[in-house]
Formats: structure tokens, sequence, C-alpha cells
């Protein structure tokens, strides 16, 4: 609980007026192996509630359940902030996807993850992230 409030006073310090929201995407490509079909995309802006579980869902049943940590950088000094999130990525299906744990994916405000997942046959499967900070 002490790490929720120091990095909500953290997030705090950027501007009175400020928050963070988290862009999602995820993209479901099937028939690749025919000729690269899109099947399904989603593109959300969530706003970022630390310590919030959140689920995103395509049309076609790919869910993002995830939930979002605030760190403190220990490289910067003053009002840094490094987005951690920790969540799963399940297929229609139900098979697990990807599993990121505490620690596995860490990244600054303005920075863009993305990963691609291929291990069902002839399904590629995109999930895109970033956070910023939004003013009011």
């Amino acid at each position: 609980m002490k790490k929720f409030f120091a990095a909500l006073i953290l997030l705090m310090s950027f501007n009175a007026l400020s928050f963070v929201t988290l862009d999602i995407g995820i993209i479901h490509k099937k028939g690749i192996d025919k000729g690269l079909v899109l099947d399904a995309e989603l593109y959300t802006r969530e706003d970022f509630r630390p310590e919030h579980r959140k689920i995103v869902t395509t049309n076609d049943g790919i869910r993002f359940e995830f939930v979002s940590h605030l760190l403190p950088d220990p490289q910067e000094t003053g009002p840094s902030v490094l987005v951690e999130i920790e969540g799963l990525l399940i297929h229609s299906d139900g098979r697990l996807i990807k599993k990121f744990q505490r620690g596995d994916l860490i990244f600054k405000l303005g920075e863009e993850k993305s990963f691609e997942f291929s291990q069902i046959e002839g399904q590629l499967i995109k999930l895109e992230l970033k956070a910023d900070l939004q003013k009011l």
C-alpha cells in the first residue's frame, strides 16, 4: 500500500491537472498462411488507475486483462514515472497467449511497447501499449 501512495504522490507532482492514460492496441490476424487476412482490431485509451484491474476485449474475443502500476525511476531525479503492467493476453478459445508478470513489462511515459505472438498456427496477435501524461 505504501508503494501505491508513493506512486500516487509522484504522479500528482507532475501537475495537479494531469493524469496518465494507457493506449492499448490489439490486432488479430487470421489466415496469415493464406494471405494475411485482418480479422479484428481494437484501439482504446484507458484511464490509468494504479493497482486497478482492467479488461479490454476485441470483437472476436481476444482479451487483455491487466493491472497497472506506477514506479519511481531510480535512474532519474525529480518527477519521473515508470509504468509497469502485469496481466494476461488470452485467445477467444481460452488459450493463454502471454502472461506478463511483475518485472516483465516496465516502460517510461511516452515509450511504445509492441509484442507479436504467432504460436497459434495461421494467426498473428499483436499487442501495442503506450502510457502518456494527459493535461486537462
